[in-house]
């Protein structure tokens, strides 16, 4: 996670961050795509390099994608977060011996008022049973508060009290920039480093495969803007998931190009309030009903098409006031297979079916 950038909201969105803001999105062409079909859906994924299962967190209120792991023998069930980076997992799910660890420190304010709070520390770390390459830089969070003006926040309880919110036992950010300290496990396994990486979500389950390979067109291409610092620590590309660019339109209202957070560690799609043909008003979510789509240009025919309703996952979209930036929440996962390249920073829309 990065200062200024990670933040977290409760309960709609369990990871939103701020973005930068920047053009127009590309053109290209795209077809159409329903949400409103329901049950799971099977990605068209042929082979992959390196699959990793994903399963449902232990939230009771939100859908959470998370994926397991494993430090010095004992394993953690993490948030699955492309809303973030790096592990961020709390000292009270680790052995004794890496609690007590000392190492620099570090203190991350996020949205809803929550601050985490410890130390980061170097680590062999397992993500679904596989190595990374060496130790890797984690933050191992020892404190989770509420920052002075937000005392019902959702770590009002301390760390079991936020482990309890977003249904895990921290957070594995698989973002695809760099704090300048810590990176994306994924890009870190012994396994070796993936020139792409592909994440969908069925509902209930999902995968996060490493170089996969497709036998279908994708729906649309989009491309990610170069991050400001070029490169990971290990000398990978780095580039910019924040800020994705996608043109949206609510209902009849004029089509919107927008940066775009693609972001699993949001259970739902949101918007800012005051985007064209949504509310003006502090709102929780959008009214049921409403058509939403999402193209690559003001021209392309949508990629995207569906209707509001109340349904977390599939057609639920949420209001968030201090937003500048749609956010994709992991329906998007659930509408397409989300394929990021780590070459040349194209994210592909593979389809579902």
């Amino acid at each position: 996670m990065h200062p200024g950038r990670s933040r977290i909201r409760f309960p709609a969105a369990a990871l939103v961050c701020v973005a930068i803001v920047v053009g127009l999105a590309l053109g290209g062409c795209a077809r159409s795509s329903n949400s409103n079909s329901g049950g799971s859906k099977t990605p068209t994924l042929v082979s992959g390099g390196l699959s990793l299962p994903l399963a449902l967190g232990r939230s009771k209120a939100d859908d959470r994608a998370t994926i397991e792991t494993s430090i010095d023998g004992q394993s953690q069930i993490l948030l699955f977060d492309t809303g973030s980076v790096g592990i961020s997992v709390l000292a009270t799910a680790v052995p004794a011996e890496v609690a007590s660890m000392t190492g620099q420190t570090f203190q991350v304010p996020f949205d809803g008022g929550v601050m985490l709070s410890g130390v980061i520390v170097s680590l062999p770390v397992e993500v679904a049973g596989n190595a990374t390459s060496g130790p890797i830089a984690i933050q191992l969070v020892q404190s989770a508060t509420c920052v002075s003006g937000s005392s019902n926040c959702a770590a009002a309880g301390g760390m079991d009290a936020f482990s309890k919110s977003i249904g895990a036992d921290g957070i594995l950010g698989a973002g695809l920039w760099s704090s300048g300290v810590v990176a994306s496990p994924l890009t870190q396994l012994a396994w070796g480093v993936p020139t792409s990486i592909a994440v969908t979500w069925g509902g209930s389950s999902g995968s996060v495969t490493l170089n996969p390979t497709f036998d279908t067109p994708a729906v649309a291409s989009l491309q990610m803007p170069a991050d400001s610092q070029p490169t990971l620590p290990n000398g990978v590309a780095s580039w910019d998931n924040f800020a994705v660019p996608i043109c949206w339109q609510i209902g009849d209202a004029t089509r919107t190009c927008m940066s775009t957070v693609l972001d699993t560690g949001a259970s739902a799609m949101s918007f800012p309030i005051g985007f064209p043909g949504g509310p003006t008003k502090n709102v929780k979510k959008l009214s049921s009903g409403q058509r939403i789509t999402g193209s690559v240009s003001v021209t392309s025919t949508p990629f995207l098409d569906f209707t509001t309703g109340t349904k977390l996952g599939t057609d639920l979209v949420t209001v968030i006031p201090d937003q500048s930036t749609v956010n994709s929440g992991l329906q998007f996962f659930a509408e397409f297979v989300v394929v990021f390249s780590l070459t040349n920073g194209i994210v592909l829309l593979q389809p579902t079916m």
